[in-house]
């Protein structure tokens, strides 16, 4: 599967854990064959999924809940701070 995701996505590409990764963590970006060959070791037992990186300027968020009869709900729509790949607020 990691020879797909080499064969699928230009590098630099971005391996996340399938479980327990969330807000940057349980993420690494490999630019090269070195780092993939790091993540493999680090990853090789870690259910995981590839996505090809994309660079973005901004992350923004949203709450949105809605009941069972309808009623729905959200929190304000909010600018995520992040630092070394890492959710902030």
């Amino acid at each position: 599967a990691l020879k797909q995701a080499v064969d699928t996505f230009s590098y630099p590409f971005i391996i996340k854990t399938r479980l327990n990764g969330y807000d940057g963590k349980g993420q690494t970006v490999i630019h090269d064959i070195e780092e993939l060959s790091a993540a493999w070791k680090e990853l090789s037992f870690i259910p995981t999924i590839a996505e090809q990186y994309f660079p973005f300027d901004d992350e923004v968020s949203i709450i949105a809940v809605r009941s069972r009869d309808g009623e729905i709900a959200f929190y304000p729509l909010t600018l995520n701070q992040h630092k070394n790949g890492i959710l902030q607020s």
